[in-house]
């Protein structure tokens, strides 16, 4: 999966984050295929080196690391690569990262599951999904994160693999709409788990 931005492009490995977390993998270990931006091959035998390595940088994945889960905050190395045809900088991210957002797209899932689904207050969601245990009083009875993933989802900027649920509904209900379509990316064996587990389970599929 690659997602491009104003400055370069991201690319979602098949390492997991957990792995990711106790040693950040080496520069050949994720070093992409090509290029996103211009196709060039990263490591082509008998060739130079298409991709560079451009260093680290910390980036933050939020919430739990599994279904029901501890609500946690895990900072990760993650690898920059630089290519050396168009010069974009290429981040590669965790299979479970959600580009450009601070929560994994399980957590995501999780959270619109428990909001659409089983009908929890945007306060209790937060509470299961978010590491963060004091907020704002204004923010007490509300989670404005919710509405911006299903406007994101809606507009093909997350899980974009799924067909966007109806405009003119509430959010609650697009929300349970988008869980249940990212709970269908889940593998069979786990059919039997609530739709919210099953939700968590396909969203790295989903995206």
């Amino acid at each position: 999966m690659t997602d491009h931005g104003a400055q370069g492009s991201i690319v979602r490995s098949e390492v997991d984050v957990k792995r990711w977390a106790v040693e950040p993998p080496s520069i050949d270990a994720v070093r992409p295929r090509t290029c996103p931006r211009c196709s060039q091959p990263g490591d082509q035998p008998g060739r130079r080196l298409g991709l560079h390595g451009h260093g680290l940088r910390d980036r933050q994945m939020r919430g739990p690391l599994q279904p029901g889960g501890r609500p946690t905050l895990v900072v990760l190395r993650i690898r920059r690569y630089l290519c050396q045809g168009c010069r974009a900088v290429v981040t590669v991210l965790p299979r479970e990262a959600a580009p450009y957002r601070h929560y994994s797209a399980p957590a995501i899932a999780w959270a619109l599951a428990l909001f659409g689904v089983a009908g929890l207050a945007p306060a209790e969601v937060r509470a299961r999904t978010s590491p963060w245990a004091v907020v704002g009083t204004a923010a007490a009875g509300a989670w404005v994160s919710l509405r911006r993933w299903v406007g994101a989802t809606v507009s093909r900027r997350l899980f974009r693999r799924l067909g966007c649920p109806p405009r003119g509904c509430s959010h609650r209900r697009r929300a349970g709409q988008i869980a249940t379509m990212v709970s269908a990316h889940a593998p069979p064996t786990v059919s039997g788990l609530p739709i919210a587990a099953r939700a968590f389970l396909g969203a790295v599929h989903a995206c």
